[in-house]
């Protein structure tokens, strides 16, 4: 009777070490899997969704919000339309997020269009946009888009054909870009 309280004992012990064991692998693995998700992914499946998106582009601290639903998605840029207005927002300057989802999602194939190729479709619709950066913040149409700028026309005092100018808007933190943060159209 010993032998059998004996191996019994052993065979409790075995057990409880392989499901401690497993349940340490599931947990790794679901740490791995979730290192995997992108942002986009989770505004992907955040689509409809109300969400709050904090923009800080330089890092200062001092970030503007938009909140709004997620309307579109691709993997450098989110659309988050708030009261009306369509804000196409940079998802490397995003530096807080409330309101997704819990999930991911893959992004749409057919929206995988790059920043660059949505500005060039703002471009040639002639729509005025907001564009905001770390230092500037305009309201302009886009005239032409680069690999890494955006050519813009702001409109001056006055009206008429003359009364604005065009001006190159470079890339990086120090102006305004095909990486700005938010050309919302109006």
């Amino acid at each position: 009777m010993r032998w059998d309280r004996l191996v019994d004992d052993l065979t409790a012990q075995l057990d409880a070490e392989e499901a401690r064991a497993s349940a340490g692998l599931v947990a790794e693995l679901t740490r791995a899997e979730r290192a995997t998700v992108t942002l986009a992914a989770r505004f992907e499946a955040s689509r409809g969704r109300l969400v709050q998106v904090e923009i800080d582009p330089s890092g200062s601290g001092s970030p503007w919000r938009v909140e709004g639903s997620v309307a579109d998605v691709a993997d450098d840029w989110v659309l988050v339309v708030e009261r009306g207005r369509s804000h196409l927002l940079v998802t490397r300057w995003i530096s807080a997020v409330h309101g997704l989802a819990r999930g991911s999602a893959p992004v749409r194939a057919r929206r995988a269009a790059g920043l660059t190729a949505v500005l060039r479709r703002v471009s040639a619709a002639r729509e005025t946009v907001r564009i905001r950066s770390t230092t500037s913040d305009l309201t302009c149409r886009v005239v032409a888009v680069g690999a890494d700028h955006v050519d813009v026309e702001v409109a001056g005092p006055g009206t008429g054909p003359h009364a604005s100018r065009r001006r190159p808007c470079r890339s990086g933190r120090s102006s305004a870009s095909a990486r700005s943060t938010e050309a919302a159209a109006r």
